[in-house]
């Protein structure tokens, strides 16, 4: 219910300029027993402090014993506690690495602080989930011996592509009315699009027991992959409405990823990168000349992906499409997890970019490592340059960049040009000289007044974006929940 007022806050701004969406100040009351006064305290509400206090509840209590909270001061001072444990063992984990070189405290940070980004900024998973749909669907089908990714999902779930992201987006727009799975049931009309039967077949994908949670080697984090909850009283509860949103961002994605998983065949990972190439082949032809960039060909030794020529800037540009593991995104973020991830996708990618600009030989690239997923921020390549498996000297040209500022810069480009080359003069500008005001392409393009991304407006998304949650009102409709 916490989330839920924190999530519905972020369709205003807070009159606090300090304060982020999906986070807010809150007080409660504490009494000093040395002198029986009641003393005002005050704690940081936030989507992911209530992800760890719902990962607490279950670990540590269960449904027959102990006091019901029914106020909310009580709750708050749990917050407090929950935070107070997190900040202890944040800090016997920073005097482990104090004084020691290399990059883990930078690393650490980027962990964490992608989980904070992401919860403030909830609108962008709906945007997300339309553009993955999109290269998932129609992408897939301009090339050949493409996987049936419908009957993948048919196989997998028992109910079609369609109806798990009708039936998620529901969960997700019930959840932030109450948390009870059983409320929505009661409210929806069924009818022969979606009848309750797939509905309750794809909750309970997605529904944990509390012993499953407490046993899970991903810890807090398998409530990001099951956030609703069996009690002990047969009930399902929805523990947090974020994490509910974020299921249905990559629902579709993580179905295929599991189908193969099981049958312990890594085909899709490289499927879905030839859709991620296909996809960034689209936004050239899109926005750029086509004597302007060229595919570069594939030798013995691996190459770049791209070679594109701008004005009087050369790019070269490796596509990765790996996503980021879930024991990094959490605010004890593993390392460890965060290390290998960019041992296997970033630290490859700079290589075959710097062994493409050597092969070229014909001077200086800006390099860009183009990631598939928004979570790291480009100021993560700076530490990765420090890890002792990355022989790649930083010339201050190479780039971490998402494929969402890709789409808002090659937008830029075609209908902006005069902004475009600010924006790639003060990215220089602000990579030789790591300045710490920014170097992310997204804030440089925020502070030239690009604060959205126009690519996503184009109806192929549109249609995405809309469909589940079209369908979700067919089956609201008439109905006041």
């Amino acid at each position: 219910m916490e989330s839920a007022k924190l999530m519905k806050n972020n369709t205003r701004k807070s009159d606090d300029a300090n304060i982020e969406y999906g986070m807010s100040y809150e007080k409660y009351f504490l009494f000093d027993n040395k002198n029986g006064m009641r003393k005002e305290q005050q704690v940081l509400v936030s989507g992911w402090n209530l992800i760890d206090l719902a990962y607490n509840a279950i670990k540590c209590t269960n449904d027959y014993r102990g006091v019901e909270i029914t106020q909310n001061t009580e709750l708050y001072l749990l917050v407090s506690a929950t935070e107070a444990v997190r900040e202890k063992k944040e800090g016997e984990f920073l005097d482990s690495i104090q004084g020691k070189s290399g990059p883990d405290f930078f690393l650490y940070l980027w962990g964490f602080a992608g989980e904070q980004f992401k919860i403030q900024s909830p609108a962008k998973a709906l945007k997300t989930a339309a553009r993955e749909l999109y290269i998932l669907f129609d992408v897939r089908n301009k090339l050949e011996n493409a996987l049936n990714i419908e009957d993948i999902v048919l196989e997998e779930t028992g109910v079609s592509w369609v109806n798990v992201i009708t039936s998620l987006y529901l969960a997700w727009f019930g959840s932030t009315v109450s948390p009870y799975v059983a409320d929505l049931i009661a409210e929806i009309n069924w009818g022969a699009n979606l009848c309750e039967n797939d509905f309750k077949k794809v909750i309970e994908r997605y529904t944990s027991t509390y012993q499953e949670i407490r046993t899970s080697e991903l810890g807090r984090q398998y409530l990001y992959t099951r956030p609703f909850i069996r009690t002990q009283y047969s009930g399902t509860i929805s523990c947090n409405c974020f994490l509910n949103l974020f299921l249905y961002e990559h629902s579709i994605l993580w179905i295929v990823r599991d189908y193969f998983y099981k049958k312990e065949n890594r085909l899709f990972t490289s499927e879905f990168g030839r859709y991620f190439e296909e996809y960034f082949r689209e936004l050239l032809m899109e926005y750029v000349p086509q004597t302007n960039y060229h595919k570069i060909p594939e030798e013995n030794i691996p190459r770049a992906d791209w070679k594109i020529v701008l004005g009087k800037y050369r790019f070269l540009v490796e596509q990765k499409s790996t996503i980021l593991g879930l024991l990094a995104k959490q605010q004890e973020s593993s390392i460890n997890t965060i290390r290998q991830f960019a041992e296997r996708n970033i630290i490859k990618a700079l290589e075959q970019l710097k062994s493409t600009e050597d092969g070229l030989n014909d001077g200086q690239y800006i390099k860009i490592v183009l990631l598939y997923e928004d979570y790291l921020k480009a100021e993560a390549l700076s530490e990765i340059f420090k890890m002792d498996e990355c022989q790649v000297q930083d010339d201050n040209h190479y780039w971490l960049v998402t494929i969402e500022e890709m789409e808002m810069l090659l937008h830029t480009y075609k209908y902006n040009q005069q902004i475009f080359w600010e924006i790639i003069k003060d990215k220089i500008t602000r990579e030789i000289e790591k300045s710490n005001k920014g170097r992310s392409l997204l804030q440089l393009l925020n502070e030239h007044g690009i604060s959205y991304n126009q690519h996503l407006l184009h109806s192929k998304y549109r249609k995405y974006e809309t469909l589940a949650q079209n369908n979700a009102l067919q089956h609201l409709a008439n109905n006041c929940f």
